[in-house]
């Protein structure tokens, strides 16, 4: 979400990513929620949500919200949620005037209902009851807070592709970064102790099918390459890039049948050794195999009429 504060008539504003269906007065999203201070009496909550459950009123904060997905309607919908407090409209009136105005405003007509407020609202300057929310916390305040592991490998994924695209406490996420599809740095590490114990941080994911007849192959060569059927993808966990790409390489040698089971669990210690000594076989330093983008999901076949 977007969050304002006393931005214009509002004592706040939400935009939200996530839609929420309403089908009053026609069907529609809901996605920008406004809030003003307004009292509303407690025997006024019923008809305030017969009129219209996207008018929420709160009376501990003496808040009163409306949500849609245009700043008009909740003009709208306020204005005439103030008319039924204050006894100028009922309900079924102010439903039948909130759906008359709605079409004129979509023909181009612009009623004073939907410009603005047309009562006063009082603001309060000291609110108790208002919580007082610190900013969310940045990707390097999380990453701070975290292992020093985990710290090392998103910070070193961090000084490669730059910020990430998302973030929780427990991971930081990249979207399309390289060659990647998705990249993800977990805070809590997995043990892993192929081909030595290591711990896996690191995973990432690429657009790949695996044939159904493949995926045993690839969970005994490597526990830690993980094959998606219905979405057609691919990743390698590990602590390190090199690791992933040397992982995945070795998979699609797999699965294309250039080598067996063994052959590859024998080739990527040598080359990991090899990679530990500072030398930098082709297979760390980047996919050896040409990657089929947004072309290899595997819905199946319906067996159910």
């Amino acid at each position: 979400m977007l969050v304002w504060h006393n931005n214009g008539p509002w004592k706040h504003t939400i935009l939200y990513r996530d839609p929420i269906q309403h089908d009053f007065p026609k069907p529609h999203h809901d996605l920008l929620e406004q809030f003003i201070d307004y009292e509303v009496p407690e025997a006024k909550f019923s008809e305030l949500a017969a009129y219209d459950g996207s008018v929420i009123a709160e009376r501990t904060k003496g808040e009163i919200s409306a949500r849609c997905d245009k700043e008009e309607m909740n003009f709208l919908a306020l204005n005439l949620a103030n008319d039924i407090v204050t006894g100028r409209r009922s309900v079924q009136d102010a439903r039948q005037f909130y759906a008359k105005t709605a079409m004129a405003f979509m023909m181009g007509k612009k009623s004073p209902y939907t410009q603005g407020l047309v009562f006063g609202v009082r603001r309060t300057t000291n609110d108790p009851d208002r919580p007082m929310v610190p900013p969310p916390p940045t990707a390097a305040e999380i990453v701070a807070m975290w292992p020093q592991p985990a710290q090392e490998v998103a910070n070193t994924t961090i000084a490669k592709y730059g910020q990430p695209n998302e973030f929780t406490p427990s991971m930081l996420v990249w979207n399309n970064n390289g060659p990647w599809k998705r990249t993800i740095v977990y805070r809590d590490e997995l043990r892993h102790d192929f081909p030595k114990p290591h711990r896996d941080l690191l995973e990432q994911f690429i657009d790949y099918r695996v044939p159904p007849g493949q995926f045993s192959p690839l969970a005994a060569y490597d526990g830690s390459v993980i094959a998606e059927r219905t979405k057609g993808e691919v990743s390698a966990r590990c602590d390190k890039e090199e690791m992933n790409f040397l992982a995945l390489n070795l998979a699609n040698d797999i699965v294309t049948g250039k080598r067996s089971i063994e052959d590859a669990r024998q080739f990527y210690t040598q080359t990991a050794m090899a990679f530990m000594k500072g030398e930098k076989p082709p297979y760390t330093q980047g996919l050896q195999f040409d990657v089929l983008k947004g072309s290899t999901a595997d819905p199946d076949q319906p067996m159910m009429k």
